[in-house]
């Protein structure tokens, strides 16, 4: 199976992205026994799979984009992974520090084209020289307008629900309760909570609610897919 190196914004982030890699690369590699191999870079997590990173340190996207700007971290991300996943949230891409509008001219923009200015951002934050030599190798997980909202796309009861984009944790939560489930932001809720992905059906379902989540799946196919013809 392929290797991957996972830079997100959070312990949360990094666990709904894994379930989703697992999930698609069995589902194309399905002749390999083996699991993806996913190695999450960013934030670490120690023993206890707590985030290593301080309470009221930067936020989860400011260390993305420390990470991307960081071309000692890059390289050694690829050197052991066949491809490098870089994940982050779109609720605060319009923080001075982010830099990327919301809206145009005073219309919300859509999320293909918050998709794609997001996207030209990393690109940015990446460099040049990165992106020239390892483009094949790079995959954005780029959520609108975070990862919860996928989630949704599975435990939302009405359709309104499942294709939400905005406070998708306050709405998640209260669907959740409806199926008298709990969730709480750490690693061990969101495992639970993101085996809503495990089977591929599932994941098929979810990723035509969301257009942010089924560019994130076709990124990782259109990877992947290449890798059956090489095997053959």
């Amino acid at each position: 199976m392929p290797s991957f190196a996972l830079v997100a914004e959070g312990i949360t982030d990094q666990v709904v992205i894994e379930r989703i890699i697992f999930t698609v690369s069995n589902s194309i590699l399905d002749d390999i026994d083996d699991e993806a191999d996913i190695q999450p870079l960013q934030p670490l997590r120690d023993v206890t799979d707590q985030s290593r990173v301080a309470e009221g340190a930067f936020g989860g996207w400011e260390r993305v984009r420390e990470f991307c700007q960081t071309p000692e971290r890059l390289e050694q991300a690829l050197e052991f992974n066949d491809y490098l996943v870089i994940h982050i949230d779109t609720d605060m891409c319009e923080h001075a520090n982010f830099g990327v509008s919301l809206s145009d001219e005073g219309q919300p923009v859509t999320a293909i084209d918050l998709l794609d200015r997001v996207s030209a951002k990393l690109k940015d934050w990446l460099g040049e020289n990165f992106l020239n030599t390892h483009s094949d190798r790079l995959i954005f997980a780029i959520a609108v307008h975070s990862t919860e909202c996928w989630l949704l796309t599975f435990y939302g009861r009405t359709e309104v629900d499942k294709c939400r984009e905005l406070s998708c944790f306050t709405h998640l939560e209260r669907n959740l309760n409806r199926l008298d489930r709990r969730i709480e932001k750490n690693h061990k809720s969101f495992s639970d909570i993101s085996t809503c992905f495990k089977k591929n059906k599932e994941l098929i379902a979810s990723r035509k609610l969301s257009i942010s989540l089924e560019a994130f799946i076709s990124s990782l196919e259109s990877k992947l897919t290449p890798r059956i013809a090489s095997m053959d």
